[in-house]
């Protein structure tokens, strides 16, 4: 009996357990096989130096090896109605692969091939979206984007996951992956994107969700990962910065909630007036990092008066500049 229970404690232990069907990264082997993708910088206009690794299933292969590879250029035309792709370095069977070779091209197309520029990314949470009607639609299909060309022809089972923006943000690389698929599970598509704006309203949709999370439901998990979103695909957005230093907060990650908070104030001092009242940041109150950011803090932005109006049937000689507002940034109230 006791060689039995001995039997049964050592099937039921971790280092005996079947190994989990999931995506990882850096080389582990999985039942299923998986693949990587990762962008390795913007260029001129719109073109994108990406790299894309597909690993084998557990047992077939050598572990760590991909037994597809590509990477190289894709770019789109101002004319173009499609994107091309120029491998500088690839396989579709695995042979000539090496971390070193891998490397150097990645490298070289960063440097001579001036594909340096990070841009910015947008990764989507496959979590349900807080309630507020059409947030949902917004967030979680392409079609605010109006894209140049259209995205067409990715099948229904790939679901949007991720977009690569530009510096500029007139063009972006749209992800789409099949999660019950992980060794051929992502499609991209390079677009042009008419209204460069759109970044913004995305991340304060970002922003409205992580807020709806977080004063409705109490869901400081869900609010804070919304709120992280809005911050990395606009690090200049300074409320998604400002709120998500409050969420970091409440997580007990005050390294990161003074960096947040820091660029925040460095935007707009009027954030350094909010976080001396909110009572969130009662954890920081005694450190010197955080009371050095709200003394040194900027004075808030105040918008400019708009010209006065020329009297009816005053002819100026020559029509003055237009006079560009800058308001503090509009807030959601809940």
């Amino acid at each position: 009996m006791i060689a039995a229970a001995l039997l049964a404690l050592s099937l039921s232990s971790p280092a005996q357990a079947a190994p989990r069907a999931f995506l990882v990264r850096g080389g582990t082997a999985t039942l299923t096989g998986y693949e990587e993708f990762s962008h390795l910088g913007w260029g001129d206009a719109c073109s994108i130096a990406v790299s894309y690794l597909r690993f084998p299933r557990e047992g077939v292969g050598m572990r760590g090896i991909p037994d597809a590879f590509r990477v190289g250029v894709i770019s789109l035309g101002p004319q173009d109605e499609k994107q091309t792709e120029r491998w500088t370095y690839s396989s579709e069977r695995g042979t000539g692969y090496s971390p070193e070779s891998l490397a150097a091209v990645s490298e070289e197309l960063r440097d001579k091939g001036r594909h340096d520029r990070p841009g910015t990314v947008e990764s989507l949470r496959f979590r349900r979206v807080a309630d507020q009607p059409g947030l949902e639609a917004f967030l979680m299909s392409t079609a605010s984007f109006k894209t140049e060309p259209a995205l067409a022809g990715i099948p229904d089972r790939f679901r949007f996951s991720r977009v690569y923006y530009s510096p500029l943000g007139s063009c972006a690389l749209f992800m789409f992956q099949d999660a019950a698929n992980p060794r051929d599970g992502i499609r991209t598509v390079l677009a042009r994107l008419p209204e460069p704006g759109i970044r913004h309203a995305r991340a304060r949709a970002h922003v409205t969700n992580g807020l709806l999370f977080y004063r409705n439901e109490a869901d400081l998990g869900a609010a804070e990962a919304e709120l992280a979103v809005a911050s990395a695909m606009d690090p200049r957005y300074g409320l998604a910065r400002y709120h998500h230093a409050v969420l970091l907060t409440l997580h007990g990650r005050f390294d990161e909630a003074v960096a947040s908070l820091k660029a925040a104030v460095a935007r707009n001092g009027e954030y350094a007036e909010e976080a001396r009242r909110a009572p969130e940041f009662e954890p920081l109150r005694a450190d010197t990092r955080f009371t050095r950011i709200l003394d040194s803090a900027p004075k808030p932005r105040k918008t400019t008066p708009a010209p006065p109006r020329p009297k009816e049937g005053a002819q100026p000689e020559s029509a003055p500049p237009p006079v560009k507002q800058k308001g503090a940034p509009e807030r959601r109230r809940f």
